[in-house]
């Protein structure tokens, strides 16, 4: 990603090599690859392997990495600043703090969480020497059934019709990543276009052939319906490979341009709205907070999968609370504590509240069937949801996460003159 720092040069980006090379930067930190033919050759092996390592001087913290004379992390990042990016007019906000009647400052600490999906992460690789190709099997969640409910729905046929073939370099052009909740809208848009290019070249072939106008043939239950004759997909295939015909397409969706802030122009072409009411009970003598309910809307254009989409929203809502009362990676002298996940508490059944989900439809022209993406808003409304809720019952401002319930039962002792 290039983002212009604020005298327009790019942003610093240090290399990040597969081993290290000549200094470990971090606690795990690949050193060393062992290759065997068995787990155990393999385990046995890597016990041999001896390391040297000079202990150096180490910066934990983004503070301590911009102090004048901290130790230089990477070459390419003189005084560990990759990025210096400001934007707005500094003179104005200036003006504007002299000028207000009270003046407020606040230091608010955000934790640092890790990512803990339940599927394991695994590949396998193999090479044809013959040919000198490399194949990678790796396993991942996917928009299946996104593409596929899209191209169902344009070509008029039943789920059990459709196959969606995805993560396969051979077939599939590069979609970009799976970031800004893109994927919905960017993913979405290339298999309805694909379906409808489809189903535009059927369209023109049996036109041709039954000499009709294409707006007369009918795609309706896996059938086309064209001049008084029905034939299903089937068929069509097997006409329109006999007359020379390949029923097959490409297409690649471009999205609609953007421009970085500051800029001018459309910084996003389908922004997403949610909003979240948190209920809890805190329990005054110990602090501890539960959650009992979370509502949830969302609007995401038009809901294209009812069922996914509810999952997501609970998914999205059990992050946020994750990363409100109970998630946190630590780190202490670059060591880090929570190497595990008995360690790491990671937000379980007996936390999770009644979850009320409510989609809202107000469709953005340029999606699929007006849809756009829900995969990140419906996480992001969860925490200031339960902290206000925490103030709104107690009085109590959170200032830090994750909550610290030994904090809010330390001020309301104190409140109490105990």
């Amino acid at each position: 990603m290039n983002i212009p720092d604020r005298n327009g040069q790019p942003m610093k980006t240090p290399p990040r090599p597969s081993l290290a090379k000549g200094r470990v930067r971090f606690v795990g930190e690949a050193v060393a690859c062992v290759v065997a033919e068995t787990a155990v050759q393999a385990k046995d092996a890597a016990e041999t392997v001896v390391l040297d390592i000079e202990e150096l001087p180490a910066v934990t913290t983004p503070a301590d990495a911009l102090k004048p004379g901290a130790p230089r992390i990477h070459e390419e990042a003189p005084g560990n600043l990759v990025l210096d990016f400001h934007y707005g007019d500094a003179e104005a906000v200036k003006k504007a703090f002299a000028e207000a009647a009270h003046v407020t400052r606040l230091e608010i600490a955000s934790n640092r969480i890790v990512v803990s999906a339940m599927e394991p992460r695994s590949a396998i690789g193999s090479y044809e020497s013959p040919t000198g190709r490399w194949t990678l099997h790796v396993g991942c969640q996917g928009v299946m059934g996104l593409r596929g409910g899209l191209a169902r729905d344009v070509l008029g046929v039943t789920p059990d019709k459709v196959s969606v073939l995805v993560m396969d370099t051979d077939l599939t052009p590069n979609g970009g990543p799976t970031t800004a909740s893109r994927q919905t809208f960017v993913t979405g848009n290339a298999s309805r276009y694909a379906a409808k290019t489809l189903r535009d070249q059927i369209s023109a072939s049996m036109a041709e052939k039954y000499d009709v106008r294409p707006e007369q043939i009918r795609f309706e239950d896996g059938v086309v319906h064209v001049n008084g004759h029905s034939m299903t997909y089937a068929e069509i295939y097997k006409e329109m490979t006999a007359a020379g015909q390949k029923p097959c397409v490409r297409y690649e969706y471009e999205a609609p341009k953007t421009q970085p802030l500051g800029t001018g122009g459309d910084m996003h072409f389908a922004f997403s709205f949610a909003t979240q009411a948190a209920q809890i009970e805190l329990n005054k003598l110990t602090g501890e907070v539960n959650v009992l309910k979370v509502i949830s809307a969302n609007d995401v254009g038009m809901a294209i999968n009812p069922l996914g989409l509810q999952g997501q929203v609970e998914g999205g809502v059990m992050m946020g609370l994750g990363h409100c009362l109970t998630e946190e990676f630590i780190v202490e002298n670059g060591q880090v504590v929570t190497d595990h996940l008995a360690r790491y508490r990671v937000p379980g059944i007996m936390l999770t509240p009644e979850i009320t989900s409510i989609i809202v439809e107000h469709p953005v022209e340029a999606g699929p069937f007006g849809a756009k993406g829900v995969g990140e808003v419906s996480s992001i409304p969860t925490i200031p949801a339960i902290t206000n809720a925490i103030y709104n019952a107690v009085g109590v401002r959170v200032d830090k996460l994750p909550v610290d319930q030994e904090m809010i039962a330390r001020e309301l002792w104190e409140r109490e003159g105990k």
